[in-house]
């Protein structure tokens, strides 16, 4: 269930992009801003293309990544 969910994370954090810039996006449509959709789709199409190059160029899982940026875990010895 662990190892799962870890291998499934990078897919959490798109989510969680996803709800933040819906988020943003209902306040923008509160305040009666002029939102056209081709905003809409780029700023979705921004987020997923973020995580998808990140783990292409880097061919893990965007987890591991995260820990490496943030020093959490050890470097891993080359």
């Amino acid at each position: 269930m662990q190892k799962t969910f870890v291998q499934n994370i990078d897919m959490f954090l798109l989510w969680i992009f996803l709800f933040f810039e819906t988020k943003a996006l209902y306040k923008s449509l509160q305040a009666l801003e002029v939102i056209s959709f081709f905003d809409i789709i780029f700023n979705y199409a921004f987020l997923i293309l973020i995580l998808i190059v990140i783990r292409l160029i880097k061919k893990e899982n965007l987890f591991v990544i995260l820990l490496d940026l943030l020093e959490i875990r050890p470097k891993k010895d080359k």
